[in-house]
């Protein structure tokens, strides 16, 4: 018998020693770039073209001063285009949702499976629509041009998001309140909104995530380099410091990754507290 528990305590032992393995590769992978990236930073010319993965000799902050000199108005351009779409995506979404989960009208169903028919639709299909109507519109250089698309096609997304999580509330809460004289105003103000709020931080995260990484669309509609997203100038910026000044664009994308990293903090506490499956705190 003791043969027995020793051969499955060894087992058990293995099996986790292969999980640890395998998790621990995982993060030196994850981390990897972010620390070479960090060690690059503060390197100068040589020791970068010495030996890219050693660490620096000292810590020079000149690289970041230079880095944020370039790109720091582009940098809030970003933030601030990512935001306000992550903001109007996540709210027009959630009030669509409201809409088809508490709603009864003619053709719901159907007009449900086409939003979700645009999700299957790859978006490089409309986009030379897309660029044709906002070339029309005259929208050429206006945050409109990022925010119109990405409502466009961001809502379906979150609709499909927010109509699952609106259908696992318990139907007796709104019952209750449309006895009470609520409004459906008053409802999905104060109760739907309430309720999802886990639900739209991770909605808004993802659209300001994809919103602010990405390069191709702004660099189509916003021409003027003073109004561009900080992605949309990053490449170009760096690429002038190619040959001298190395530590430059390692120093840049850290600080193009620190919106990003304080959103993420931000909705780590959902995430640690299980809000985002539950979906109600009690």
């Amino acid at each position: 018998m003791n043969a027995d528990r020793a051969k499955k305590i060894s087992k058990t032992v293995t099996v986790q020693l292969v999980l640890y393995v395998i998790l621990g590769f995982s993060l030196f992978m994850c981390f990897l770039p972010i620390v070479i990236s960090l060690f690059n930073a503060f390197k100068n010319d040589f020791e970068i073209m010495t030996d890219v993965f050693a660490p620096p000799s000292k810590i020079d902050f000149w690289g970041f001063a230079r880095a944020w000199a370039d790109i720091s108005q582009n940098l809030w351009n970003g933030v601030f285009v990512a935001f306000v779409a992550g903001v109007l995506n996540t709210m027009l979404g959630s009030l669509i949702a409201y809409i088809f989960q508490q709603k009864q009208f003619i053709g719901k169903e159907l007009i449900y499976r086409f939003y979700i028919f645009i999700m299957l639709t790859p978006s490089l299909v409309g986009l030379p629509i897309q660029y044709s109507l906002i070339n029309e519109l005259h929208l050429i250089n206006n945050y409109f041009s990022i925010w119109l698309t990405t409502l466009s096609g961001g809502q379906v997304g979150a609709l499909f998001l927010f109509r699952t999580f609106l259908g696992q509330h318990p139907s007796a809460v709104y019952e209750a309140a449309r006895i009470d004289g609520a409004s459906d105003v008053q409802i999905y103000l104060r109760i739907s909104i309430p309720l999802a709020f886990p639900i739209m931080v991770l909605s808004f995260i993802n659209v300001f995530s994809g919103v602010y990484n990405d390069y191709f669309w702004p660099s189509l509609v916003i021409k003027d380099p003073d109004l561009q997203p900080v992605m949309a100038v990053l490449k170009r910026v760096s690429d002038s410091y190619l040959v001298k000044n190395l530590r430059v664009p390692y120093a840049m994308c850290l600080i193009c990754s620190l919106p990003l990293i304080v959103t993420t903090a931000i909705s780590m506490k959902y995430f640690s507290s299980g809000d985002f499956a539950a979906g109600i705190k009690l």
